[in-house]
């Protein structure tokens, strides 16, 4: 599954029609042959409430996209039918772009079961999470180098955008900046989990001689590559919500080390001291004016995703219960806007803010259920990592990833490419394993 997940982020993140399908086919596929194939894979486990109700509110969403394709009274279809004249009117505009999505968040179910399966046992979970990160590794050395070689080309073909910015097998420099900030957010979590069960008090001292360790130093060398990678994307979004994750890594993991161990002033020294130099150095490489032959114009970028949030805002409202339906954003976009935000909009594929997207396709119906699934497992999650015990460092690394593309999606769009989402997924199903039980809270005694 590793290098299925890296096939779709190479395959400019199956960011087509056809490449989707096939993507989230080959995804579905391999749930199967594991279910078929694998005994492991059908090894019954307990659920807790968070993720049940999870399943229940995702299986609604999938009961609505369904609802929205079926044919309905031209009173009850979107206005837009009026225009269009079809015999038979449906709540989405374009059936066929909202069956692709209804496939692919089929694609995004089977990865997340493929990840809870994976997950069931600790060693298998570790191992599928080293392997993650050493094939990301070789990912972020060949963006690199090939950035290096040509910042101008993709595959040796011109980029159509984000000239002279890193942007990794995409076609889009923010969408690289999204997916190297998760796995920059899930290697410092990979070694400060390495340094919490090593350390057995928290001193400083004994902080930085741990440091030294060979197991710790390939663990942030993999941390120093993914940022690199990721600055070169030159995506103050990506960035900012990555450094803010890592800085409260640091906080959480020094917080709770001295509430289990007693030593709450080395604890605050450390988050206090690691929390000032990780914010000094991302504050000081996110805005050197030179970066990566370019300058950020941060100024000019968030006044045009304010246009487009009021935009897209205003187009809601026709249909603010029942949205436009999943996938037709494009055919949207070409409708709505003004002569004056014609310069800002005319080309998008996204709505650029996670929220206004599915309010504007989902409809409240729709955002609601997406929204309600993320957030029970989200809370699942973060419950698991409050409960210590065997198996909360997954909770931690799924959560920082998750929270890392929720706040670089709140300005960007790269949820919206199928492979990133995909990856999303899995990582959402790998951590929930270990936040199975009675809803992620756990009283073990071994501190993993």
């Amino acid at each position: 599954m590793v290098l299925l997940s890296f096939a779709g982020l190479l395959a400019y993140g199956a960011n087509s029609t056809a490449l989707s399908l096939l993507y989230a086919g080959a995804v579905s596929a391999t749930a199967v042959v594991l279910l078929v194939f694998a005994p492991w894979a059908r090894e019954r486990a307990s659920v807790g409430w968070p993720l049940k109700a999870a399943a229940v509110t995702f299986s609604g969403l999938l009961g609505w996209v369904l609802f929205t394709l079926a044919p309905v009274s031209s009173v009850w279809a979107h206005p837009d039918w009026g225009v269009i004249g079809d015999v038979s009117p449906a709540l989405t505009l374009d059936r066929f772009s909202t069956w692709v999505e209804l496939l692919k968040l089929l694609g995004c179910l089977a990865a997340a079961v493929i990840g809870w399966m994976l997950a069931r046992s600790e060693g298998r979970a570790k191992r599928f999470f080293e392997a993650l990160l050493a094939v990301a590794a070789l990912y972020a050395t060949w963006s690199i180098a090939s950035f290096l070689v040509d910042p101008t080309t993709l595959f040796g073909a011109p980029k159509p955008y984000h000239q002279g910015r890193l942007t990794a097998s995409f076609y889009s420099a923010t969408t690289a900046g999204g997916v190297f900030g998760v796995f920059s957010a899930l290697s410092w979590i990979w070694m400060l989990q390495l340094i919490r069960r090593r350390t057995r008090g928290y001193d400083f001292g004994l902080m930085l001689v741990e440091a030294a360790h060979v197991s710790v130093g390939i663990r942030l060398g993999a941390t120093l590559l993914f940022l690199l990678t990721l600055l070169l994307t030159r995506s103050y979004a990506a960035l900012l919500a990555t450094g803010l994750v890592l800085v409260l890594a640091v906080g959480v993991t020094a917080f709770d080390m001295a509430r289990e161990r007693g030593s709450p002033l080395g604890a605050a020294a450390a988050a206090g001291l690691g929390a000032a130099s990780l914010t000094a150095l991302l504050t000081a490489l996110a805005v050197q004016p030179n970066l990566a032959r370019g300058q950020m114009a941060v100024g000019d970028d968030l006044g045009r995703r304010l246009v487009m949030s009021e935009v897209y805002l205003d187009a809601a409202q026709a249909a603010p219960l029942t949205g436009y339906g999943l996938g037709v954003f494009r055919a949207v976009n070409a409708a709505v806007g003004e002569a004056a935000t014609f310069p800002v909009t005319w080309e998008l594929g996204a709505a650029h803010n996670v929220i206004i997207q599915w309010w504007l396709e989902g409809g409240l119906i729709g955002l609601t259920l997406a929204g309600a699934t993320v957030g029970l497992l989200v809370w699942a999650l973060a419950m698991r990592l409050m409960g210590r015990g065997r198996g909360a460092w997954r909770a931690a690394a799924a959560l920082a990833a998750t929270v890392v593309l929720l706040l670089h999606n709140l300005v960007d769009y790269s949820l919206q490419v199928p492979a990133v989402t995909v990856l999303w997924s899995l990582l959402l199903g790998w951590g929930a394993a270990a936040a199975g039980g009675s809803g992620g809270r756990s009283r073990s005694g071994n501190k993993g």
